[in-house]
């Protein structure tokens, strides 16, 4: 009877540790993004902080963008007319263009004005593929395990 206690009791810690490690790694993989209206709200009531790492999604602003050696300012906003500025000094990914839909990552300072200050970009794709497009496997040896986190469909 204690063999058979000692073999459920490990079976049972085992199943718990697969299913605590099955949930925190779809916990990373998720992309979660706030609006920049949920982002104005968010700083009024405190929720966000100085230097808390984010993703903000909308539109890219048309008007909105100002390059510059430096890098680039433009204004993210979306259907509720929020509106967040973001200074983004990387490389801008090809579909990056006033009126397309972009995720970027990054964080805030509240010492300039609450710009946000984005490392990366994720730009929306659209539906249509050409042959010129990357297959899966051409994807996967060009990243390694797959398609890159930040990409969004």
């Amino acid at each position: 009877p204690t063999a058979l206690k000692r073999t459920i009791y490990s079976l049972s810690l085992a199943f718990i540790a697969i299913l605590w490690l099955v949930f925190s790694g779809l916990k990373e993989a998720s992309l979660f993004f706030y609006f920049p209206i949920e982002v104005n709200t968010e700083i009024k009531a405190g929720e966000i902080e100085p230097q808390e790492r984010i993703r903000i999604g909308g539109f890219v602003s048309p008007g909105s963008i100002e390059t510059s050696e430096e890098g680039i300012l433009f204004t993210l906003k979306d259907d509720e007319n929020g509106l967040v500025e973001v200074w983004y000094t990387g490389i801008l990914p090809d579909m990056f263009a006033e009126g397309q839909g972009a995720v970027v990552e990054g964080v805030f300072d509240n010492d300039i004005d609450w710009v946000f200050f984005a490392d990366a970009i994720f730009v929306k794709h659209g539906e249509e593929y050409s042959k010129e497009h990357l297959d899966k496997s051409e994807m996967r040896e060009k990243f390694g395990s797959g398609i890159p986190s930040g990409t969004i469909e």
